[in-house]
């Protein structure tokens, strides 16, 4: 009985996706380190680009479709990239194992590989954009050092970083050692942070981002010998860029935004275009 329930909450997470995937193509990540989907969609059109969305914890591809569906119409090909689930221990170092969809460096390094071979006419113009520990994450794409102090990320003992990205944009995170309710002592509060010079940065913070301040992704902006641009939405919260099935109410993690998640997605999307067309 328990298998048959099973499966039947198998098959209705399967049909859920697939209503919303169906224009999109959907691609597994196999690798020792990193198990998952690449969903991808491409315009009509030879694409001007690709964004690739890198989510944060715990979120599935469909959250994020607000994104993928404005690069498509932009002329952009989008790639999402959602990892499997995985039994991990929750909280850290607690002996619960819980089912979690946790993205690492690897499922980033799998997406841009993917965004590479399948539109190779648009490797020039390759942007990440990331969201809470996707966020992160690509950060650390951009800066091996860093990534290999992290202990969670799975980064790759040879990784020497990438340096082939057009762009990155960072949406509500911040690689300061203290932030929100939590300490991550692989981090510092001052150490000098890199990037590429030809990538280009752009921090996007929420006024009300209970997670990740404006105050806290200023310090890390402030990290860097050329400080990226940082914009801050007025009024908007951390989990309502999440938006993809609808808000998320967390105040045990989140502040209230002040502004509706369509106003906030669209506010995001304007600070995003204009950055990228100059």
């Amino acid at each position: 009985m328990l298998a048959r329930a099973l499966l039947r909450l198998l098959a209705l997470a399967v049909a859920s996706h697939t209503a919303w995937a169906q224009p999109y193509t959907a691609s597994r990540i196999d690798r020792p380190d990193a198990q998952g989907i690449i969903w991808s969609k491409a315009p009509s059109e030879v694409p001007s680009g690709v964004i690739v969305v890198v989510p944060g914890a715990q979120m599935t591809a469909d959250r994020y479709t607000w994104l993928s569906e404005a690069a498509v119409a932009r002329g952009y090909a989008a790639v999402i990239v959602e990892p499997a689930l995985e039994w991990l221990t929750f909280p850290a170092g607690s002996s619960n194992l819980v089912p979690a969809r946790y993205v690492t460096l690897p499922h980033a390094l799998a997406a841009l590989d993917y965004a590479r071979a399948k539109w190779p006419g648009a490797r020039k113009n390759i942007v990440a954009v990331g969201h809470s520990l996707g966020a992160a994450i690509v950060l650390e794409l951009l800066d091996p050092q860093e990534a290999k102090r992290n202990p969670n990320n799975r980064s790759p003992s040879d990784f020497a970083g990438v340096d082939d990205l057009a762009a990155a944009i960072i949406i509500g995170t911040s690689l300061q050692a203290k932030g929100g309710s939590f300490e991550l002592p692989y981090r510092s509060e001052d150490r000098s942070l890199h990037s590429p010079a030809s990538t280009r940065l752009l921090f996007i913070a929420g006024e009300n981002d209970g997670m990740a301040t404006p105050q806290l992704m200023g310090k890390t902006a402030a990290r860097y010998a050329r400080p990226p641009r940082l914009e801050v939405v007025p009024g908007a919260n951390h989990l309502n860029w999440s938006y993809g099935r609808g808000p998320m109410d967390r105040p045990d993690l989140d502040r209230p935004a002040t502004i509706s998640a369509d106003q906030q997605i669209a506010r995001t999307l304007d600070i995003m275009w204009e950055f990228l067309s100059h």
